[in-house]
């Protein structure tokens, strides 16, 4: 489980800081290129977003299949434990020494 996640996580790594020239000769070209870098910083971060929103569906889906796995079939896993004899047992079978290990 932990390399899944470490392996997913991986890809989460932030691309270099982008700059953009904002000088221009008059204050209203100026004016357009801070609103073009605003736009494209508006962009750049909408798709970070998404890989952040991949990378934890992508854990998600993993630590629900592990769980899954163990809860069905009833075994203690990674991210489960399994349900225990004594949860569903009878005084009788508590005082008969049944459920003593094997």
């Amino acid at each position: 489980m932990l390399i899944i996640g470490s392996t997913i996580a991986q890809g989460l790594t932030p691309d270099p800081p982008k700059t953009n020239e904002l000088s221009a000769p008059t204050a209203q070209e100026v004016a357009v290129k801070i609103t073009e870098a605003m736009t494209k910083m508006d962009s750049d971060m909408l798709v970070e977003e998404d890989k952040v929103e991949n990378a934890f569906r992508n854990i998600y889906t993993a630590v629900s299949g592990c769980r899954q796995s163990s809860i069905s079939a009833n075994t203690s896993g990674d991210l489960a434990v399994a349900v225990p004899r004594v949860s569903t047992a009878q005084p009788g079978d508590i005082t008969d020494g049944s459920l003593r290990p094997n």
